[in-house]
């Protein structure tokens, strides 16, 4: 990453590294889900390390079989870079999501609003699902200087024996603010255990 000085002239450049690990909870109620996900960061910006905690809330009310309403709040939290508090960007999301059913695919379609201390943006997404698991995936954003787009795809096995469910994801992610394209790969297990 490069550097910049007051006057905003280039003047060498940094290593920027972050990485964080996560536990997600969360529950149904009828019509109603919410959920958690607590995170620990750790970041690298030239010469400083940090770390710290942060923490996801959402919520989705069910308004209709195919309709959802969501609600989340990011970022509640922040961590230390050596001795200096750096704050996480606190955002406020709500959005509607659209889901079509068919015999041997699902289509689902998202607009979500964002607002943060920056201003008030706008998502709009959509995902393909086949019964056996592969997804694609594609949506466009509006960021501060433009627009932003993804792409990604996945694939998520059948429920194991022990009810687990494992996830591979991967995603493209091109313009920005930073104007660079970013790659995120992550992989995942679901395990929903039967209290019964």
């Amino acid at each position: 990453m490069e550097k910049i000085n007051a006057s905003g002239k280039e003047w060498g450049s940094f290593d920027y590294k972050e990485s964080a690990v996560g536990l997600i909870l969360g529950g149904m109620f009828n019509e109603f889900s919410m959920g958690a996900h607590l995170r620990f960061l750790m970041g690298t910006m030239g010469d400083y390390k940090g770390s710290g905690f942060s923490m996801d809330l959402g919520s989705i009310f069910q308004l209709a079989d195919f309709l959802n309403f969501g609600l989340a709040l990011n970022n509640l939290g922040g961590y230390k870079l050596e001795d200096i508090s750096v704050d996480l960007p606190f955002t406020v999301r709500a959005g509607v999501g659209v889901v079509l059913e068919t015999f041997d695919s699902d289509y689902k379609f998202g607009l979500d609003l964002e607002n943060d201390s920056v201003g008030t943006f706008y998502r709009f997404g959509g995902e393909y699902i086949n019964h056996e698991g592969f997804r694609l995936r594609a949506g466009i954003n509006t960021v501060e200087s433009g627009f932003q787009y993804s792409l990604g795809t996945g694939f998520s096995t059948p429920e194991t024996r022990w009810g687990g469910i494992f996830n591979l994801n991967y995603s493209f992610t091109g313009g920005g603010e930073l104007g660079e394209y970013i790659h995120r790969f992550d992989v995942g297990l679901n395990y929903i255990p039967d209290f019964y």
